[in-house]
């Protein structure tokens, strides 16, 4: 898939599927969706409402909404067509990593602001002061497995988990 095909862009650095199974492509020219068979059903970019139009990570909400993670700490909601943005209580970082957990908390990894927890609208930091050894979560990095520890993948540190509220690597 390519321009020619509908993409906002050429250069592609994120993929993720929503309940309805639409494939959503994160791209740096904006968003786009498409069905099942390929084809582009809807583009969007900062004529609908996108802070900017680099796309660096998504993740598929329960609700069937679809976030997206873009630069300058900006997090994207897009539900029945409508779009959204937050980026109160976040940092001005690249958001690197987006997941959504067991328990529908969605987890937000920064190039160089650690991670945050989105709960029920409020935003939790975590970074060296909480345990983090590294504030530079590595690209789409951000992991929960059948136990629900959280793992993450750091730049320049390796990777730890979180578990029980501690960081351990």
């Amino acid at each position: 898939y390519t321009i020619k095909d509908g993409l906002p862009s050429g250069k592609v650095r994120a993929i993720s599927q929503d309940r309805q199974g639409l494939v959503w492509i994160g791209t740096d020219g904006g968003l786009a969706a498409l069905d099942s068979d390929g084809h582009c059903l809807r583009t969007f970019t900062t004529r609908d409402g996108l802070p900017n139009n680099s796309i660096t990570s998504l993740a598929a909400a329960p609700d069937g909404a679809m976030w997206a993670g873009s630069y300058a700490g900006k997090v994207i909601r897009v539900s029945s067509g409508a779009v959204s943005v937050l980026s109160r209580g976040l940092p001005v970082s690249d958001v690197t990593s987006l997941l959504f957990d067991r328990d529908g908390n969605l987890w937000i990894g920064f190039e160089q602001q650690g991670i945050a927890r989105l709960h029920e609208g409020q935003v939790r930091l975590y970074g060296a002061k909480q345990g983090l050894p590294g504030n530079s979560v590595t690209n789409n990095a951000l992991f929960e497995d059948a136990e629900g520890t959280l793992w993450i993948g750091l730049s320049e540190a390796g990777m730890v988990h979180l578990r029980d509220g501690k960081f351990t690597s």
